[in-house]
């Protein structure tokens, strides 16, 4: 009896020893969306128990960075399935943020109606969070985000150029965390301390307290100013004595717990802004019979192959001839110039007859890809030399002789093709010997399409969903959504079904 006794409170002891080493489970999502015309990319984590009304954080990354850096270093969406929030890293274009326009401000606003929409967030608990660069932005827009985000938590950077104190038309709260010994934003060089009591200043009369030596809950020691209204605004400075030019995690707790306990209230709270729709020149797979080969003029679509598993892109940082390359659907993020525009042949020197188009590179606006100041044709510019060669079939980026012109077609079931017949139009000057007219024996399956699979979920854990028969909307990952998401699988009532 004693022994059992014993074994009873081992397995106890050895229980609550689980408990305490238990990961948290979140949802994390690479997630694409379109802001003035463009797709932008964010990660995204949710827990894995989602319901309405969860608050929203966001995230920008520093200069030369990008969220998956981020994330490695600040830690906050350890804290997502505990403290029951979203949390969006968003992906800068290139290696800056758009510190002196609207198009990332744009972005900001954007991923707001997203989560809202995709999650019925509450909009007013959204908060933004940044370092270095991402943190400039974040006072470059702050007074015209007031109405949308509740607090502020900006790290190690402040937009130098710029007096946000006094454009900002209301109280603000803002937790700015910073190094002593930040190499990059050197804390006298850069006047931290002023910088955020001109903040502060924004708030009217505050009463003011300073704890040296603070400790947060992650283990950073520092200095906390704090300076408080008597309406409850509050600027914090948290000055920290080890650390440099660097995300922290020691810092994710103090950040989480200050922003929480702010929201805006409802005459504060800007209209919640409605997601971008794609744009018109687009389409869907499924619309894409309905649009005759003959009728593709002038417009400009993402080409993937048969099964839209992948993409071909450019590669942009190659020599010319520019080869047109196989990817990964991600890619679509991280190059824009993986378009094609059709433009109807006229005047042709050839034996083939039938849809026949010049195909060039474009941005997904349609605009123009150039090189070297020449328009890029697949596979020679007519009346230019630019190159770009579409490694498809037999020709593997090769074939500059027969090029320029495409025969294009539609196949029940299969997609387009296209196929190289000869080119276009002859130019003297350039510098490929091209033969007119000379049909090639090859074509390939392609599909114009635009709808880019914008969700990859990863990293799940102790998912599990009850899949009843009210009508309740999951996607592949058992996650509950709150409608339908278009052009993607989704499981309603147990059942997969793809969203038109």
């Amino acid at each position: 009896m004693r022994n059992r006794k014993i074994f009873v409170a081992l397995l106890a002891i050895l229980f609550s020893c689980v408990g305490l080493q238990r990961v948290s489970a979140v949802v994390k999502q690479s997630l694409n969306i379109y802001v003035d015309g463009k797709i932008r990319n964010m990660i995204v984590y949710t827990p894995t128990s989602m319901s309405e009304n969860l608050p929203l954080m966001i995230v920008t990354h520093g200069m030369n960075q990008n969220p998956e850096f981020q994330l490695d270093n600040d830690k906050l969406y350890t804290l997502v399935d505990s403290e029951k929030f979203v949390l969006a890293y968003l992906r800068s274009v290139g290696s800056t943020w758009d510190i002196g326009g609207n198009s990332d401000m744009n972005f900001v606003i954007q991923t707001i109606g997203e989560m809202y929409s995709r999650y019925k967030i509450d909009a007013h608990r959204v908060y933004w969070s940044g370092f270095s660069m991402g943190s400039m932005l974040i006072y470059h827009c702050m007074s015209k985000m007031q109405g949308k985000i509740a607090a502020f938590a900006p790290t190690s950077g402040v937009q130098f150029s710029e007096q946000p104190w006094q454009a900002c038309k209301r109280p603000v709260n803002i937790i700015h965390c910073h190094a002593y010994e930040d190499a990059v934003f050197v804390y006298d060089q850069y006047d931290i301390r002023n910088y955020v009591t001109k903040m502060a200043g924004v708030n009217g009369t505050n009463t003011y307290k300073k704890v040296t030596d603070y400790k947060t809950v992650d283990n950073n020691i520092g200095d906390r100013e704090e300076w408080k209204n008597d309406k409850g605004n509050i600027v914090v400075l948290y000055s920290y004595k080890y650390g440099s030019h660097a995300p922290s995690s020691k810092n994710k707790h103090e950040i989480w717990n200050f922003v929480k306990q702010f929201s805006l209230s409802d005459d504060q709270l800007d209209p919640i802004p409605t997601p971008e729709a794609e744009p018109n020149y687009q389409i869907d797979a499924s619309s894409e019979v309905k649009i005759d080969a003959d009728k593709l003029n002038g417009r400009t679509f993402l080409a993937t192959d048969p099964d839209m598993q992948s993409i071909f892109y450019m590669d942009s940082s190659a020599e010319s001839p520019q080869n047109v390359n196989v990817g990964a659907v991600g890619m679509i993020g991280a190059n824009p110039y993986c378009w094609f525009k059709f433009t109807k042949a006229s005047n042709v020197d050839s034996s083939i007859s039938g849809n026949l188009y010049n195909i060039q590179m474009a941005d997904k606006s349609g605009a123009n890809y150039t090189l070297w100041g020449s328009n890029g044709y697949l596979n020679t510019p007519p009346g230019a030399w630019c190159l770009f060669a579409l490694g498809i079939k037999e020709q593997n980026g090769e074939d500059a002789k027969n090029c320029g012109l495409w025969k294009v077609d539609y196949e029940e079931g299969k997609g387009y093709t296209i196929q190289n017949v000869g080119v276009a139009e002859s130019d003297d000057n350039s510098w490929l010997n091209m033969t007119q007219g000379t049909p090639q024996a090859e074509k390939a399956y392609i599909r114009l399409f635009s709808k880019v699979v914008n969700v990859q979920a990863t990293g799940i854990e102790n998912v599990s969903v009850n899949r009843s028969s009210d009508n309740s909307v999951y996607n592949l990952n058992g996650q509950r959504l709150y409608a339908p998401v278009k052009g993607q699988i989704n499981i309603i009532n147990g059942k997969k079904v793809m969203v038109k």
